[in-house]
């Protein structure tokens, strides 16, 4: 089972931990010269994207292709 623990800090901000690997991680609903973390819409963007890149990387490793160095942008708007 995964467990990932997340706390409301102050102003905003919240603390995501990852119990497995003891990762952690802001998010920041402010987007200013205080910011200390994504925005969860931006963290939503990049799990998309790295997402796509782990399934490629699966597809990639079974046909024994080096896609090291693969880059990727994902761009969004919010309304």
């Amino acid at each position: 089972m995964k467990i990932i623990t997340a706390e409301y800090a102050e102003n905003f901000i919240c603390k995501v931990h990852h119990d497995f690997s003891g990762s952690i991680v802001l998010t920041d609903a402010k987007k200013d010269a205080t910011s200390k973390g994504f925005t969860p819409p931006e963290l939503f963007a990049i799990s998309l994207v790295t997402c796509m890149a782990t399934m490629m990387g699966y597809e990639a490793e079974a046909l024994k292709l080096d896609i090291s160095g693969m880059k990727m942008t994902v761009t969004f708007e919010m309304s």
